[in-house]
């Protein structure tokens, strides 16, 4: 069944020159939880999380994402499509195979890659305080560690969204091989997606801030 790209524009954004993010993650909740606390003029993020099919195997994220881009009614210029993925368990036996080539068909695709190594919780903790990029961490200690810093995330969510600017700041900081598909190191490529994003959204006429460059 084809997905009717107007009806996904909500009425705030002006439905004439809005951009689609499409967004695909491993993740049941906690991304989309995130993406979703941003209210932009004229981008609108579609997340497809886990939490449609169940599935959160790389190249199954893939394939929601493929099947989604396919099912859109239309398609504009400047609508982008990322694949956000966590490197944790994707490092163990097949599983680095599997990662690869998702991410190798992802780019092949013309798809973007937000890669946070080891989770996704690591650029959550950016927006708190720095981290070290050579220090190695569990996703279990990562996670632990927000909750420590940010309690009740569900809810409190767009607390977070003022220190973006800090936690892109430190997100590049970290990044010491760019050039590279992911992070090689404790960092995460969320950065890229909300510069994306934030680029995007900026009136024409006007010019993005210094640290969106």
């Amino acid at each position: 069944m084809a997905v009717e790209r107007f009806k996904i524009l909500p009425r705030r954004v002006d439905r004439r020159d809005a951009r689609l993010f499409v967004v695909a993650c491993e993740g049941e909740k906690t991304e989309k939880i995130y993406l979703d606390s941003f209210a932009f003029e004229r981008v609108v993020v579609k997340v497809l999380d886990a939490g449609v099919d169940g599935l959160s195997d790389s190249n199954q994220v893939l394939e929601r994402l493929r099947e989604f881009k396919n099912s859109l009614d239309k398609r504009e210029e400047g609508d982008e499509f990322w694949l956000v993925l966590d490197i944790d368990h994707n490092l163990e036996g097949t599983h680095f195979v599997n990662f690869k080539e998702a991410c190798r068909a992802a780019r092949q695709a013309g798809f973007e890659l937000a890669i946070s190594h080891p989770c996704f919780e690591l650029w959550l903790i950016l927006h708190l305080q720095e981290m070290d990029a050579n220090q190695s961490f569990k996703p279990s200690e990562l996670k632990k560690m927000f909750r420590a810093l940010f309690a009740d995330y569900e809810n409190r969510v767009a607390e977070l969204n003022p220190a973006l600017p800090f936690a892109i700041e430190r997100a590049e900081s970290m990044d010491f091989l760019p050039a590279e598909p992911w992070p090689n190191t404790t960092g995460t490529r969320m950065s890229r997606l909300m510069k994306a994003i934030l680029k995007a959204n900026i009136r024409p006429g006007r010019k993005p801030l210094a640290w969106m460059e």
